[in-house]
């Protein structure tokens, strides 16, 4: 009986041992513990980035005035899971990408793009364009346009005023409109020639426009006729007049006002050029050793073509020009006369340039006829003297 209970005391004995041990490593072991967070800023982003206009890729700006500048922010967001990046690119003629505010974009942020555009030409109808580029593959380039309309916010609607042929006895008018597209009530503060002495025979008035004339002027809010009256007894040849406008402080305009006034007298060139419409004669290029000559005729008509009578009355620069008045020739089985007249510049002249634009840059010859209305006659000349 002892010989077995002492095996089995050491059995127990070993059992509690052992297990005393296995408790000892178990306890040891350190409690579970999660994995720490990561870094945001070190993450790993995946997907594309997307370029998204907040609104509108095309912004309408409605009226603005020629020669001024406008400007207009559009605001982009990357609507996509990757960094976005923008590049400034091309623009049209007309417009400036001035500013983009951040070239580097984040998911879900946004940036801005600034626009600048001033409308130069003639057109009435503006539109005009910018690129940007983008990383977004499905959008490399995006356009950003803005479009309008420009004009001046009070405008003439004619650049020049044409008064025709004007015969000298019996005068003539023409008139054009001045249009105010703004909400300010329009004043002409100043209505007049810019020669003062245009005004003893160049009437000007205004009035104010009736409702029907404005219906067919797109956003005018009022305007005011402008009419021009050549008055009886002007001398003959060509009108060239400019009218000065003030309307407002802020708005001025100047208008050329062109005609020629003609009678029973007229001017005619056959062999070398010549405007009727400002009595232009172009002689060119004459040798100063050699001198030159040239013809031009007056046609004279109507009932006191019989008794017509020519002299020379000046010449400018004076001794510039010799000019001789020949007996007339009948045309038209005697309904008309025609009065050859030869212009001579003598061998040894001096040398001078006169190819003006204007009556003050060219020689001028003037004529005085015995016919009513049409006593002085005046012919201009360009010419250069080598």
């Amino acid at each position: 009986m002892k010989t077995l209970l002492l095996p089995l005391s050491f059995f127990l004995l070993g059992v509690l041992i052992g297990a005393a041990v296995c408790w000892s490593k178990i306890s040891s072991v350190p409690d579970f513990q999660p994995p720490p967070p990561r870094d945001p800023g070190k993450s790993v982003v995946h997907g594309v980035p997307q370029v998204q206009v907040v609104g509108s890729e095309r912004y309408e700006f409605g009226l603005m005035e020629r020669g001024d500048t406008q400007e207009h922010t559009f605001v982009l967001t990357n609507v996509g899971g990757a960094p976005l990046e923008l590049t400034l690119g091309k623009t049209t003629c007309s417009c400036t990408l001035a500013e983009l505010s951040n070239a580097s974009v984040p998911p879900s942020g946004k940036t801005e793009v600034r626009l600048e555009w001033s409308p130069k030409g003639n057109s009435n109808a503006f539109a005009q364009s910018a690129e940007i580029y983008t990383n977004d593959p499905t959008q490399p380039v995006l356009r950003l346009a803005v479009k309008g309309k420009v004009r001046q916010l009070v405008a003439p609607d004619t650049e020049r005023l044409s008064l025709g042929d004007i015969l000298s006895t019996e005068g003539k008018s023409a008139s054009f409109r001045l249009f105010n597209y703004t909400a300010d009530p329009l004043e002409l503060t100043s209505l007049d020639w810019t020669d003062p002495t245009a005004g003893e025979f160049l009437k000007l008035t205004s009035s104010p426009l009736a409702a029907a004339d404005l219906a067919g002027e797109e956003g005018a809010k009022e305007g005011v006729l402008v009419e021009v009256a050549a008055k009886p007894g002007l001398p003959l040849g060509p009108i060239r007049q400019t009218i000065q406008i003030a309307a407002n402080p802020q708005h001025s305009f100047q208008i050329p006002v062109t005609g020629t006034v003609i009678s029973d007298l007229s001017w005619l060139s056959t062999g070398m050029p010549f405007r009727r419409e400002t009595s232009l004669l172009t002689w060119g290029t004459i040798d100063r050793k050699q001198g030159a000559e040239a013809t031009i005729y007056l046609l004279a008509k109507g009932p006191h073509r019989n008794d017509a009578e020519l002299t020379v009355d000046k010449v400018e620069p004076p001794g510039l020009i010799h000019v001789q008045i020949d007996p007339p020739r009948e045309l038209e089985n005697g309904k008309s006369r025609m009065f050859p007249v030869k212009l001579s510049v003598p061998p040894g002249s001096d040398a001078i340039r006169l190819m003006g634009l204007t009556p003050e840059g060219q020689a001028k010859v003037v004529l005085h006829s015995s016919v009513p209305g049409a006593e002085s006659i005046p012919l201009f000349i360009n010419l250069s003297i080598d």
